[in-house]
């Protein structure tokens, strides 16, 4: 089980210093609400109707249904939730916050307790502190960055990659990798995806493993949007893979 337990931060206070990616489709959406609803996961929702904050927890996912389904236990005037308005709600699984907004917020009866219900979420913003968490890539056929190397092109190895930056493994020790520097006119292939340009601003270089090889970390920059479209499908992927583990 992959839960944070830290405190929850006010909902108004995630935007700074937070990266938001929005998760549109139904295949990227269910796994982390089947998440949520999985392991007692503290969710603080914004209650339109009562003007009140409440820190509840999923009981159900009922996606037949488009249906959310959340304990209401020690909530005051629950039982007046009428589907009239909605609600805001986030949520912290796995180091990375999580927030949507459901509409028809309502009572439900003929549980053993207090239960309100919503509508599942067409849209989930993914709030990832920078660099906060990156995912392993698979050990056969992950992604490869070809990157310029004197009056040459090296390809890397990618280790690990997120919406903000890849590691990659530098093998040859005459490569030079320096700290705070600009990669240009490097090539990301990302399997099954296709290949995009982009700019690695290294941001640290590291020893890794037992010889002479090194661990840069890099930034993306000068990304195009199609370019950062692709990229956020493959790592979106990776993370799929990464819940479907925690919901197995």
């Amino acid at each position: 089980m992959i839960v944070e337990t830290t405190p929850m931060a006010g909902i108004d206070e995630l935007g700074a210093g937070s990266e938001r990616y929005e998760l549109r489709t139904r295949r990227d959406i269910l796994p982390v609400l089947t998440g949520l609803a999985k392991w007692p996961i503290p969710i603080k929702a914004r209650i339109a109707q009562l003007d009140a904050s409440f820190t509840s927890r999923l009981i159900a996912v009922n996606p037949a249904f488009e249906e959310l389904v959340f304990d209401a236990t020690g909530l005051e005037g629950a039982e007046r939730l009428d589907g009239s308005e909605g609600l805001v709600a986030e949520a912290q699984m796995d180091t990375v916050w999580f927030r949507f907004e459901t509409e028809h917020v309502e009572f439900a009866r003929g549980y053993e307790h207090p239960v309100f219900r919503a509508r599942m979420p067409s849209l989930l913003s993914r709030l990832q502190r920078r660099d906060s968490i990156r995912y392993p890539v698979p050990a056969m056929n992950g992604p490869v960055c070809d990157v310029p190397d004197g009056d040459g092109v090296a390809r890397l190895r990618a280790i690990d990659i997120s919406y903000t930056g890849i590691a990659l493994l530098v093998e040859n020790p005459r490569m030079t990798v320096d700290c705070e520097t600009t990669l240009s006119d490097c090539l990301l292939q990302l399997p099954d995806i296709g290949t995009i340009a982009t700019e690695l601003h290294i941001a640290y270089v590291a020893r890794f493993g037992d010889g002479d090889q090194r661990k840069i970390g890099c930034r993306f920059t000068n990304m195009k949007t199609t370019s950062l479209d692709h990229l956020h499908r493959y790592v979106s992927r990776l993370e799929r893979v990464r819940l479907g583990r925690l919901n197995a």
